[in-house]
């Protein structure tokens, strides 16, 4: 049918394509669809002149503009319709009608018009309002009907331009056709697109190849994936916690981003690490060109010569998981000198940080800086109160921060990656990504007896002399009298007396198991002690106990004292006395020990004769240095060069560089020199490449898997030439418990330990409480497994892992991802049906439980349920019923209240009295402003009150308070930190069905 001849047809004129225009124009009918600039009600390249100057023509870039801003509109407007059976069935025949060339749609490219017309055989209107529901049959419309010459004089006109513009079918029909009423996508798509969407900052930064840093010639595909995701976290938030479990080069994608950093903003690191790993970021700062900076954490006043450095890296950052602790206190006087806010970039570096406990994380966040997008709550202290409560979830938070893959992640998701490996100056060469077999568990224990070692008797005395000793030194806070609990001296003595005299037990058993050394010299040391002690009060002085180090390489401290008269002296007397003749008594009948034979060290003869250290260098692991120093006296040479570490050494990286010359890149080997057996404390247990060895022994028993694991992870490392390494530790059993299995002989220590505690193991911290469990972990394997197994945490990082390999394998499906649009569905064999909602960053999902309700899901649980779905493929049948699609909405009906209360808090956060304070100060100012400032003091009094900058002003605040500062000059300070810290724009924007994947439906 011609336009001539188009009497019967419909005419419609809307200016603009929105999803409104269906509705109001009903079921299709034959149909002519006119659209011209300027219409839109979004603003697009050149809309500006065509409205400054209505009536010359279109320039050609502002037609196309337009037409693009015209397409993106419409499709956006049918995205957020509501899923329901009626509109899915209206625009169902919408798309059928304009695939049949029922429906025509042409744009006037050339030439503006500004009238809307809807015009049919018999009648026209001329609305004067946009064609939207929000506007049909209200008193805000003003709307013409035509009839007679008039109504033929518009048809004229509309058929004028129509025979002119250019056809704009196609467009509109792939914007229905890729709808979310256009049909069914598979689960596959589903995913990737929810990925695509959440990672969306990662997404569109992902080709690499566009990043002109040199460093990713050294990463491997899995870690340029962790650089680019870190990125996007430190782009958003400040600060990052790079998080792969051990021996996966966190150093090396962590010196990348250093090299990005600079680079790109020309900012320069300071790096924070323990004594034993700064040379190698030194060497690898050196070598790879990185301007860096390296400071001990035992040497952090060096910081201030750093005052210029923007970045800073905090390599094994758990050691700043206390706040209280003097090395805390300066690097965060350091970031925020006077209180100020800090805009320093950090980099954590932790293989284990949801090991920590929640108030451990929330130190280390605290050190990010204050001047990025807020993290998903609003006061931290609550909020993690709340996780200490079970209120909220750890990895709610730590999913937006943490990069974190497993071994299992890297296998699955990278099977095909290449090593880049040096193979002599300047020269790398390709090598397959393989970790070795790691052979460790019940075969590696190795066994040995307590009774044979101490002798049956003497063992079963040690341990009821160290369960029965009163230990009043170490506790001398249950010796205060009554009234001495007004002196502001001990405060804090009495409550931490039990403590202090668990730990102390737990540093003498642990001691007990390692060596005879070791207890000799502790109880020669408490012996000494006592006398000193005995000497102080019986002048009316009272010693302060050390603090009591259980898992350290030496049990001296310094210690002040106070008065007898706060103490009760006699009893105090008679514990000394009582105490100092047991030690005495057991120091002799040890020193005789030390003569006879060692069993647990003829146990490690007999496994180093079987598995010689020149053959398969070995490393072997003590929490002693007297039991170090003991080994390695004792070995000598026997079975190759030996050197031992402790963190009285000096040299340490020397002497690791020459036991594993090869994982230390080291250019000129000296085999004359080279270390075949390494006696270490744990000095060399964190960030330290020793992976020229295959052998690892754990000396002494073992309770703390994360330290196991840390261990460990000095010789499984990437990039080790073994095939297998074997990972082994001493197991102490007592007579008759020979023939019993591993796990009834260790739940047999832990319970004498626990029994030796008695009701101090309640008040032990975390880490050096036994737990029959975790020794368990430790001692099978199953705590080395777990670490290569994929936990809650490192699930985000190991889909955006899956962008990163669906960008490289399958690129043309990448790029049709990218193009889809929010809305989609898709049927599947699996369970459950799930939802994807989102406004802004805000994500939540559904799943349904019954026929009604509705369970939200995590991320990290979301994420995979979706990737189940994509594996499981789509459903035999071709959509759900009615009843099941009616999901979506009552997904968006639960999400949309979540979303304004979400808006609200982050709009208008809960305020301190701080900010009351300055609000307070703010009001009074006002009563004296000037009116030109008025602006100025309105946009003030909304930015405290927006919370963007909470931190930065509740310190400040602290400040202005404690000076008791004017109005005028808070004022004054308040404007220049909005000038520093703007209110940040967070527009979260309208929400959202991201996608949605049926499952069977639920009974």
């Amino acid at each position: 049918m011609s336009v001539q001849d188009s009497s019967l047809r419909q005419l419609v004129a809307p200016g603009e394509l929105r999803a409104d225009l269906f509705r109001i124009l009903g079921q299709p009918t034959p149909t002519d669809i006119l659209v011209a600039a300027p219409g839109l009600s979004i603003p697009y390249p050149g809309c500006r002149r065509t409205i400054e100057h209505p009536g010359r023509r279109l320039p050609w870039d502002a037609s196309h503009a337009f037409r693009a801003a015209l397409l993106a509109q419409f499709a956006q407007s049918i995205d957020r319709l509501p899923q329901t059976a009626e509109w899915e069935d209206l625009l169902r025949a919408w798309t059928s009608s304009l695939a049949a060339g029922e429906i025509r749609i042409r744009q006037v490219q050339r030439s503006p018009l500004y009238s809307r017309l809807i015009s049919r055989a018999e009648h026209s209107i001329v609305p004067q309002a946009p064609l939207a529901l929000s506007t049909q049959g209200s008193e805000l419309e003003l709307s013409v009907e035509l009839r007679g010459s008039e109504h033929l004089r518009a048809r004229a006109w509309f058929a004028r331009h129509f025979e002119e513009a250019a056809p704009l079918d196609e467009e509109v029909l792939k914007c229905l056709e890729e709808s979310w009423a256009g049909g069914y996508c598979t689960p596959r798509d589903i995913y990737y697109f929810t990925l695509m969407r959440y990672f969306h900052s990662f997404a569109e930064g992902m080709n690499l190849e566009d990043d002109d840093n040199p460093m990713l010639d050294h990463l491997t595909d899995f870690q340029k994936s962790a650089y680019d995701y870190a990125k996007m976290i430190l782009s958003r938030y400040g600060g990052v916690f790079l998080a792969d479990v051990v021996g996966l080069g966190k150093t090396y994608i962590g010196l990348a981003l250093l090299n990005h950093l600079k680079r790109r903003y020309g900012e320069r690191a300071v790096v924070i690490a323990p004594p034993s790993v700064c040379p190698a970021w030194d060497q690898l700062g050196h070598d790879l060109d990185i301007n860096l900076k390296t400071i001990s954490i035992g040497k952090l006043e060096e910081l201030d010569d750093y005052t210029d450095r923007e970045v800073v890296v905090i390599d094994e950052s758990h050691n700043f998981r206390n706040s209280g602790t003097l090395r805390y206190e300066t690097l965060q006087r350091w970031l925020r000198p006077d209180e100020s806010a800090s805009q320093r970039k950090v980099l954590l570096l932790s293989a284990t940080p949801q090991n920590n406990r929640p108030e451990d994380i929330k130190n280390q966040i605290a050190l990010f800086p204050d001047n990025y997008t807020k993290l998903p709550f609003e006061d931290r202290d609550a909020w993690f109160r709340d996780v200490a409560m079970g209120r909220a979830s750890l990895r709610d938070l730590l999913q937006h921060i943490v990069v974190r893959r497993t071994r299992r992640d890297i296998s699955r998701s990278y099977p095909d990656a290449k090593l880049r490996v040096r193979v002599g100056p300047g020269e790398y060469e390709e090598r397959p990504l393989a970790f070795p077999t790691r052979l460790s568990g019940e075969e590696q224990c190795l066994r040995y007896s307590l009774d044979s070692t101490y002798g049956k008797q003497f063992y079963t005395e040690l341990l009821e002399a160290i369960r029965t000793m009163r230990y009043p030194l170490q506790g001398v806070g249950h010796y205060l009298r009554e009234d001495a609990d007004g002196d502001a001296r001990v405060s804090d003595l009495r409550r931490g007396a039990s403590s202090v005299r668990g730990l102390f037990k737990v540093l003498l058993l642990k001691r007990l198991e390692s060596s005879i050394e070791a207890l000799h010299n502790t109880l020669a040391r408490l012996d000494t002690k006592l006398a000193e002690g005995l000497e102080q009060v019986e002048r009316g002085r009272v010693p302060l106990p050390p603090r009591a180090r259980a898992s350290e390489e030496a049990d001296t401290d310094t210690a002040s004292s106070l008065p007898i008269t706060l103490f009760e002296g006699k009893r105090l007397l008679e514990d000394i006395l009582a105490d100092k003749q047991t030690v005495g008594r057991l120091v002799h009948q040890v020193k005789i020990l030390k003569v006879r034979r060692d069993e647990k060290f003829e146990r490690l003869i007999d496994y180093l004769d079987q598995r010689q250290p020149t053959q398969h260098k070995t490393i072997i692991f003590t929490q002693f240095a007297d039991t170090a120093h003991y080994l390695h006296d004792k070995l000598g040479e026997l079975f190759g060069r030996t050197e031992v570490v402790t963190g009285a050494s000096s040299g340490i990286i020397k002497i690791a560089r020459r036991f594993a010359p090869v994982a230390n890149r080291i250019r000129k080997r000296n085999v004359d020199t080279e270390i075949d057996l390494l006696i270490s404390t744990d000095t060399l247990s964190e960030g330290v490449n020793l992976q020229d060895a295959d052998t690892l022994i754990n000396y002494d028993l073992h309770w703390n898997p994360t330290r196991l694991i840390q261990r460990a992870g000095r010789i499984d490392r990437l990039g080790s030439e073994h095939d297998e390494i074997h990972v082994c530790g001493f197991v102490p059993q007592r007579e008759l418990e020979a023939d019993l299995k591993l796990v009834e002989v260790l739940q047999r220590r832990i319970r004498e330990f626990i029994e030796v505690f008695g009701e101090d193991n309640n008040i032990l911290p975390g880490h050096e409480r036994p737990d029959i469990d975790q020794v368990e972990a430790a001692y099978t394997g199953a705590a080395l497994d777990a670490a290569d197994a994929s936990d809650e945490l490192d699930g985000l990082s190991r889909h955006s892992d899956e962008l990163a390999r669906l960008r490289k394998a399958e690129p043309a499906y990448f790029a049709q991802i990218m193009e889809m649009r929010s809305g989609r569905r898709a049927v599947s064999q699996a369970s459950p049906s799930i939802v994807a909602t989102r406004c802004g960053w805000y994500w939540e999902f559904w799943t349904p439980v019954g026929a009604e309700e509705l369970d939200r899901v995590g991320t990290s649980e979301a994420f995979e349920v979706l990737r189940r779905h994509a594996e499981a493929g789509e459903a035999s049948k071709l959509e759900p019923a009615v009843d099941e699609r009616q999901l979506v909405e009552r997904a968006r009906a639960q999400f949309e209240p979540l979303v304004e209360l979400f808006r609200q808090r982050r709009l208008e956060p809960q305020l301190s009295k701080l900010e009351f304070y300055v609000l307070d100060r703010l009001g009074q100012y006002r009563k004296k402003c000037p009116e030109p400032k008025r602006p100025l003091l309105d946009r003030l009094e909304a930015w405290v009150k927006g919370g963007s900058a909470q931190l930065v002003i509740r310190k400040q605040a602290r400040l202005w308070k404690k000076h008791k500062l004017a109005p005028a000059v808070v004022f004054e300070e308040a404007r220049l930190l909005m000038a520093r810290f703007p209110a940040q724009d967070e527009d979260l924007g309208d929400p959202e069905i991201v996608g949605t994947v049926f499952g069977p439906p639920v009974a």
